[in-house]
C-alpha cells in the first residue's frame, strides 16, 4: 500500500487542477449567462470545495462527501419546483 502513495497523491493532484479548472469555466459560463445569483453562488461554493482540497485534512476533505450529496440534493430539488 505505500508504494501506491505516490501515485495517488499525483492522482489527487491532477484532479484537484481539473477541478479549479472547471470552477474557472463554470465561473465564465455563469458571467456570459449574465445572472447575478448564479455567479454568487456557484463561485462561493467553488471557492469553499477547492480551499477544502487545498488546506483540509484527509479527514474534513471525507466529511465533505455528504456536503456534496445535500448540494447535488438540493439542486435536483430546486430545479424540480
Amino acid at each position: 500500500m505505500a508504494a501506491s502513495a505516490p501515485y495517488l497523491a499525483r492522482l489527487s493532484d491532477l484532479a484537484g487542477k481539473v477541478g479549479l479548472s472547471l470552477a474557472v469555466v463554470q465561473f465564465a459560463s455563469d458571467i456570459y449567462m449574465g445572472d447575478p445569483k448564479e455567479i454568487t453562488v456557484n463561485t462561493f461554493r467553488n471557492i469553499i470545495t477547492n480551499s477544502m482540497g487545498l488546506y483540509a485534512t484527509s479527514a474534513v476533505q471525507f466529511s465533505m462527501l455528504d456536503i456534496y450529496a445535500i448540494d447535488l440534493a438540493m439542486t435536483s430539488f430546486s430545479n424540480a419546483a
